[in-house]
């Protein structure tokens, strides 16, 4: 049976009209004439990130093909599914004609690594979000049960037993422009050639950290809650231990904000009067990881990551290791 195919709409001749008539500055985005074509005769490369501008408004647009095509042929120049400035026909047809095309796909490149960028934030956020949730569920469960929970001594610090703590902050995560490590914050508490002393460490990324003043705790008792100065700047951080599986930590912007911008992270934005930290202490965050691992590793698919996947979906699965 032959099947018949729809005549071009009106609408569909007007959007081929609008195409042909193209041909001139003032015809072209917004986008272009703002920036394009002054790289154009600077002869200069432009940034992805000059784009952003431009794009931070749009939105994900589903992908339309041939499924969704009832004309002659889906690469007909009146189909209203083809692209309006397809490889069938290119209606801009000026002096800088290569110019415009060049950054036409140089921005939908950055718009897609955009959208990525931000569900991959997004992802980390979430994370960390449900990380922290569940933590103070679990030791609020256990303080509520009327559970005793010894704080630590200094055995426990020496020992190791409460030596460091995975720590998380989803303001934190949500603040970088540019990601920091979600598995790599840390509090580490350590020896000093004192007795009865130690020196404390925050670890906000592989090179980003925040010293602070060392703090001593008497033979034979326990201590659940420290109240340290930063050694640079001075600033205040609290901490309190719930147990000797949990802390919390509460860290001043001005010290955090200090210790991103020696690495060069972007600070440009506001950050909150304090980030909130609750920690996990390692031995524990360890063997969490372990038993989500194997999980993972018994659920992981038998094929390998499609490359269109984002990084997140890529990493998971198919790729995990202990």
């Amino acid at each position: 049976m032959v099947k018949h195919k729809r005549a071009p709409s009106a609408q569909n001749i007007s959007h081929h009209q609008k195409k042909r008539q193209r041909t001139s500055m003032r015809d072209l985005p917004d986008w272009y004439r703002r920036m394009g074509f002054n790289h154009y005769l600077e002869g200069r490369e432009l940034d992805p990130e000059e784009f952003d501008e431009d794009i931070s408004d749009l939105e994900e647009k589903p992908e339309r093909g041939e499924s969704d095509c009832e004309c002659e042929d889906f690469h007909d120049e009146d189909c209203e599914f083809a692209d309006d400035d397809g490889d069938t026909e290119r209606s801009y047809d000026g002096s800088d004609v290569e110019n415009y095309y060049d950054l036409k796909e140089k921005r939908e490149d950055r718009k897609r690594e955009t959208l990525r960028e931000a569900k991959e934030k997004q992802a980390a956020v979430d994370g960390e979000r449900e990380e922290v949730e569940n933590l103070v569920a679990t030791y609020e469960t256990e303080l509520a049960d009327g559970k005793h929970l010894s704080m630590p001594s200094e055995v426990d610090f020496i020992r190791g037993n409460s030596s460091a703590y995975d720590i998380f902050c989803p303001e934190l995560v949500d603040y970088m422009e540019t990601g920091l490590p979600c598995d790599i914050k840390h509090i580490q508490f350590t020896t000093t050639s004192e007795a009865h002393w130690f020196s404390v460490e925050i670890y906000l990324g592989m090179d980003v950290s925040i010293c602070l003043d060392s703090f001593q705790i008497e033979e034979g008792t326990e201590i659940d809650e420290l109240q340290l100065e930063c050694l640079e700047g001075g600033y205040e951080t609290s901490m309190e231990f719930v147990g000797k599986d949990y802390i919390t930590l509460s860290i001043p912007r001005e010290s955090v904000l200090e210790a991103l911008k020696e690495e060069g992270f972007d600070i440009s934005d506001p950050a909150p009067r304090f980030f909130e930290f609750v920690g996990l202490n390692l031995a524990l965050s360890r063997e969490k990881k372990k038993k989500w691992l194997e999980e993972q590793k018994k659920n992981r698919p038998k094929t390998p990551p499609s490359p269109r996947d984002t990084f997140f979906e890529r990493t998971q699965g198919y790729y995990l290791e202990l």
